[in-house]
């Protein structure tokens, strides 16, 4: 999951801050 996360991070900044919030 982690790997995951971090790659949507280098995708995109704003996806990631959606995709963690739920994630998390």
């Amino acid at each position: 999951m982690e790997d995951f996360r971090t790659t949507v991070n280098t995708t995109d900044a704003g996806l990631t801050s959606g995709t963690a919030s739920g994630a998390t």
